[in-house]
C-alpha cells in the first residue's frame, strides 16, 4: 500500500454517490436481501444489478473514512464527514498499535439513520490500512488462534487483537453501541446491522460481524434471524424477541479465519465479498513470510474466504478495459500462497519504478495496488449508480470523451493516495 498522506487542510469528502440513486431510481444504501447460506460464488451480473449501487455507496463512504482518519490525529482535527441522511453514532479506535506510536487511531465509523422512518439499518464502515508500517504489522501477524467469542475454528491473531479493541465493552466501542441501540432500545429499533470494509477492514469486518451475531443471539434469545419484532431485546418478552439481521460486504477483503471458522460464519452471517480478478490481496496470506520483527507462524496456517464471492474482471470496467486487462500482466502467475510466493510478489513489486502524476517515483507494486486494489472497485461499481460518473477508471491518458465522463485512478484527494495515474512510462 502507498504511504499515508494527510489531506486535512481544506480537504472535503468525496461526494460522487453520497446521495446515490440506483439506476432503477431507488435510493441507496439498501439493506441486503435476507437469504439462506450463500453459494461460494455468486452470479456477478445478477447480484450487481440488484445490489451494486449499495456497494458503490458503501465503498465511497469507506474511502471518506480513510481520508478522514489521520485528521483526528493532526493539529487541526476536523469532524467526521457524515453522509446525507446518516448520523455518526461512534468512531471505533484502535487503542494500541504494535510500536505504541499511536494510541487512538480511528478505524471504523458506526452510522445510524437520521430518521428511523427512512431506514432502520446500522452501518459499520471499516477502512483499510492508512498507516504504512504500523498497520502492516496487523496484517502480517497472521498466526491463528482460537477465540470462541467470534465463532468456531481459528482466526487471524492480528485481526483478533484489533477487533477486540474495536469491540470494546458495554461502556465504549461497538458493544456499547449495540447495547444502546438494540439490546436496551424501546423505540426506533434497528432491524439490520451491515458491516462493510476494504482490505484490512474487510478482515476486521468479518470478525466483528461474527461477534455481533453471537452477541445478538445471546442477548436477544432468538433461534433465527427474523424480521418479526426486531430489536428491543431487553424489554420484550422472550417469545417476541428477534435479533437483527447481520450482514457483511467486503471489498478485496483480507481472509480472517480457517475453513472451520468460515463454515460457522456462513451459517450465521450473510456475506458478499467483491473481488477484482487481478487483485492479489484477495489471496493474501502465506505461512512462509513475515516482515522483520514478526515471526513466521510455527505451524502452517489455512485461511479461506467467507460468504459468496462476486468476482469481476477487466472486461467489466466502464472505461479503458483494454488497459485494465494488462494490469495483471506479470503478476497474475505469481501465487502468494505458495512457499516462496510472498517473496516473489515483493520482488516483482520492486523490480521497476514509475513516475506518477505527482512527479514522484514509485515502485511498480504501489502503482499496481492503486489500480488493482483500490480504483478497480470504484470504477466497476460506479456504473450501477444513476448519478455517478466513471470515477477512478482511467489508467492511461484519456481522450476528450473519456475525460468528460471519467477521472484518473489516483486523482482522489483527500484520500491516502493522490494523483497517481497517468504514469511515465504508461502503466500497465
Amino acid at each position: 500500500m502507498m504511504p499515508e498522506q494527510q489531506f486535512c487542510s481544506g480537504a472535503v469528502p468525496h461526494c460522487s454517490g453520497c446521495n446515490a440513486v440506483h439506476h432503477t431510481g431507488q435510493l441507496v444504501p439498501q439493506p441486503l436481501a435476507r437469504r439462506a447460506q450463500l453459494p461460494a460464488q455468486l452470479p456477478a451480473n445478477a447480484t450487481l444489478q440488484r445490489e451494486g449501487a449499495t456497494y458503490s455507496w458503501l465503498y465511497t463512504q469507506i474511502f471518506n473514512l480513510l481520508g478522514w482518519a489521520p485528521c483526528s490525529l493532526s493539529a487541526t482535527p476536523k469532524p467526521y464527514p457524515e453522509p446525507a441522511g446518516w448520523k455518526l453514532e461512534a468512531v471505533l479506535n484502535i487503542t494500541s498499535l504494535y510500536s505504541g506510536k499511536f494510541t487512538q487511531v480511528p478505524t471504523a465509523a458506526v452510522l445510524r439513520p437520521a430518521s428511523t422512518n427512512i431506514s432502520r439499518q446500522l452501518l459499520v464502515l471499516i477502512r483499510g490500512s492508512a498507516f504504512a508500517g504500523e498497520e502492516d504489522r496487523i496484517d502480517y501477524d497472521y498466526s491463528q488462534v482460537a477465540a470462541s467469542a467470534y465463532g468456531d475454528g481459528l482466526i487471524h491473531r492480528g485481526y483478533r487483537n484489533t477487533s477486540d479493541q474495536l469491540w470494546g465493552s458495554d461502556k465504549a466501542g461497538l458493544q456499547a453501541v449495540l447495547r444502546k441501540l438494540i439490546v436496551n432500545a424501546i423505540s426506533g429499533r434497528i432491524t439490520s446491522v451491515l458491516f462493510a470494509g476494504h482490505s484490512m477492514g474487510g478482515g476486521l469486518g468479518t470478525l466483528l460481524a461474527a461477534r455481533t451475531e453471537k452477541y445478538m443471539a445471546k442477548e436477544c434469545n432468538s433461534t433465527a434471524n427474523s424480521t418479526a419484532n426486531p430489536g428491543a431485546c431487553k424489554f420484550l418478552p422472550a417469545s417476541l424477541r428477534a435479533r437483527p439481521f447481520v450482514s457483511l460486504v467486503g471489498f478485496a477483503a483480507a481472509n480472517a479465519g480457517s475453513p472451520a471458522f468460515a463454515a460457522d460464519f456462513n451459517r450465521r452471517v450473510a456475506a458478499r465479498l467483491v473481488d477484482f480478478a487481478f487483485d492479489r490481496d484477495t489471496k493474501f496470506l502465506t505461512a512462509n513470510f513475515a516482515p522483520p520483527g514478526l515471526p513466521v507462524p510455527a505451524t502452517p496456517v489455512n485461511y479461506t474466504r467467507v460468504g459468496g464471492v462476486i468476482r469481476f474482471t477487466a472486461q467489466d470496467m466502464s472505461f479503458q478495459s483494454s488497459a485494465w486487462t494488462k494490469i495483471g500482466s506479470g503478476v497474475e502467475s505469481i501465487d502468494p500462497t505458495a512457499a516462496t510466493g510472498a517473496e516473489a510478489f515483493q520482488a516483482w513489486e520492486n523490480a521497476q519504478q514509475y513516475t506518477i502524476a505527482l512527479g514522484l517515483p514509485y515502485p511498480r507494486g504501489d502503482v499496481y495496488s492503486a489500480g488493482a486494489h483500490i480504483c478497480s472497485y470504484r470504477c466497476m461499481l460506479s456504473q450501477f449508480v444513476a448519478n455517478a460518473t466513471g470515477d477512478w477508471c482511467l489508467l492511461h491518458t484519456g481522450n476528450a470523451a473519456e475525460l468528460a465522463k471519467a477521472s484518473y485512478c489516483g486523482n482522489f484527494p483527500p484520500y491516502a493516495i493522490a494523483a497517481v495515474f497517468p504514469t511515465k512510462p504508461a502503466y500497465p
